[in-house]
């Protein structure tokens, strides 16, 4: 889905970059067009870039989730549990959720469910992540 949403960008992009070297008529663009063209391609590549950076890294010492716009790191410790997305369709949230012990809830972004995929399509991942916590962490003495 992430190369998917980057190439779809990239066309937005290539749009943009024709405007700033192409005019409608044989004279080159006017320098309105190159500037308007040129600002909106800035945050065109911002998004190209955070598309292809998103993910879910699994470290010694936790776990990193790059989403569009920000970057949690959460320790071994912090994390509760892990759980599946929602199903495609809801707007906030919808990425593999990760629980923390404080109750506060993080979504990964990279496992969103889209219209083409099937069900438990992140099953696979929340298993490993949930063998690696419990590799991890200690449980509490009762």
């Amino acid at each position: 889905m992430n190369r998917f949403a980057a190439a779809l960008w990239s066309v937005f992009g290539l749009v943009l970059l024709s405007g700033v070297f192409v005019s409608d008529t044989s004279a080159p663009p006017a320098l309105s067009q190159r500037l308007v063209c040129g600002v909106l391609l800035v945050p065109i590549i911002v998004l190209i870039v955070r598309t292809l950076r998103l993910a879910i890294v699994a470290t010694v010492d936790g776990v990193i989730v790059r989403n569009w716009f920000t970057t949690k790191t959460l320790l071994w410790s912090e994390i509760d549990s892990f759980g599946p997305p929602e199903q495609y369709g809801t707007r906030r949230k919808a990425g593999l959720k990760i629980r923390t012990r404080a109750g506060h809830l993080v979504t990964a972004d990279a496992y969103s469910p889209g219209p083409f995929n099937k069900d438990g399509f992140a099953d696979d991942v929340v298993s490993e992540l949930e063998a690696m916590h419990s590799q991890h962490v200690v449980p509490p003495a009762e």
